[in-house]
């Protein structure tokens, strides 16, 4: 009797994979991490669009609404409004607050709200985008759009 997957190891290996066995120079393979956001391209904030059924999204892969995979970047205005705030880093140092922000094209997002002590920022708050030297990769920050409010 012939076996299919028996037979199939009688043939040669492929012999054009990597070879794994090499060492490989960690300085060559090194990830350097980008200044900031990649969404945020000239202080515009980017986000995608799905091209079949049109939903706005920020930092996904696939259409929440469809699944599709087929996406447009389309830059923001930049504003929003604050839908859940809360104070975070009180057990590491100085609390901030990090708030959900409903975009005006209809995606949400998280983000730390700089210039306003996290007792000041309610739900509701008008923010826009802003720029701050302080921020780890990847994370953005907005700014009360109504100064009054920051302090």
């Amino acid at each position: 009797m012939i076996h299919p997957v028996i037979d199939s190891l009688d043939t040669p290996l492929n012999h054009d994979t990597p070879d794994w066995t090499t060492p490989v120079d960690p300085a060559a393979t090194e990830l350097v991490p980008p200044e900031g956001p990649v969404e945020v391209q000239d202080g515009t904030l980017h986000f995608q669009r799905c091209c079949w059924c049109n939903t706005p999204s920020f930092r996904r892969l696939l259409c929440p609404a469809c699944g599709c995979t087929d996406m447009t970047s389309e830059p923001s205005t930049g504003t929003g409004v604050v839908r859940r705030v809360a104070a975070v880093g009180r057990n590491a140092g100085v609390p901030h607050p990090l708030a959900v922000i409903a975009m005006n094209e209809g995606f949400r997002l998280r983000a730390r709200i700089i210039g306003a002590a996290p007792g000041r920022v309610h739900q509701g708050a008008l923010v826009r985008l802003a720029t701050y030297a302080g921020l780890r990769s990847q994370e953005l920050a907005f700014q009360l759009c109504d100064e009054s409010y920051a302090r």
